[in-house]
């Protein structure tokens, strides 16, 4: 559901899922630039001028800022303003959608470019 608000000059998008077992959350909608990562040959730890990583790493030369700057797309995500029942007790404290869906983290990643094929895993 879109609403106009005109002190703003557009329009802001609520969400809302509830679950059977009486759970639910309300999100405003909104836009970002994220980054998922990048290489993983190997590990990665720079501090300053300082490069610490293995060597499969430190052969790509890379920072990752630099991953960033290729991997980076645009995301369409909820904020939560509202959650209830076992949103408040859990400790995870946010959902991402992985379902089949074109709106889902990873459809979404291929739709931008950000991954070659329609596959993904945490």
């Amino acid at each position: 559901k879109c609403n106009s608000i005109a002190s703003f000059n557009h329009k802001v998008c609520s969400v809302h899922m509830s679950y059977v077992e009486g759970s639910s959350w309300s999100a405003l909608e909104s836009t970002d630039f994220v980054y998922a990562g990048g290489s993983h040959n190997g590990t990665f730890v720079q501090i300053g001028d300082e490069y610490n990583g293995s060597d499969d790493a430190k052969e790509g030369n890379r920072d990752s800022s630099q991953d960033a700057e290729v991997l980076e797309f645009k995301l369409n995500f909820g904020c939560q303003n509202t959650i209830t029942g076992l949103f408040k007790t859990q400790l995870a404290d946010g959902i991402m959608g992985m379902y089949n869906t074109p709106t889902s983290f990873w459809r979404q990643m291929h739709s931008a470019g950000a991954i070659d094929e329609k596959k993904f895993s945490l």
